[in-house]
């Protein structure tokens, strides 16, 4: 996690200067800070928890259309999974990423008396493995054996 304590300050670092720009009403910036839950392989959910942070931008062009797009670092997504992983516990494996999302939000339904809205969003995300990291229980490193056909999705 240290090669990423850079990219986490800056991200935090960011945080005075929201209000700033945020005042516009055309333009908002806000940040992300939550957990993945994902598997590699089976049916549960639980098995592979990771860090998911960084920061959100919109742009509002009218009453009805913005424009949205994020910048972050997420652990233990599945957004690129390896063609070939060690058997190890699930705990004892790490997938950084980077994804980007950009999408485009159309306003339905507002009610100016009510802060109740229905959006339809459409978008895209792009998606690169920075790094990852397995060990066994006793601590040896596997990286080498995770392999990978592509980084990028």
């Amino acid at each position: 996690m240290n090669k990423y304590s850079g990219i986490l300050f800056l991200l935090f670092s960011l945080l005075p200067f929201s209000p700033l720009l945020s005042q516009d009403s055309k333009f908002n910036v806000g940040l992300v800070l939550g957990l993945n839950f994902a598997e590699l392989e089976g049916e549960s959910v639980w098995d592979f928890p990771g860090l998911n942070t960084g920061i959100v931008g919109k742009v509002i062009l009218s009453d009805k259309w913005s424009i949205s797009t994020e910048i972050l670092f997420s652990q233990n997504g599945e957004y690129i999974l390896p063609d070939y992983w060690p058997i190890v516990e699930y705990k004892n494996i790490q997938l950084n990423h980077l994804e980007v999302p950009l999408y485009v939000s159309y306003k339905m339904l507002s009610d100016s008396n009510k802060p109740r809205t229905l959006h339809l969003q459409a978008g895209f995300a792009w998606a690169k493995l920075l790094d990852y990291s397995a060990h066994n229980l006793n601590s040896v490193d596997l990286s080498d054996e995770i392999i990978y056909s592509k980084e990028t999705n």
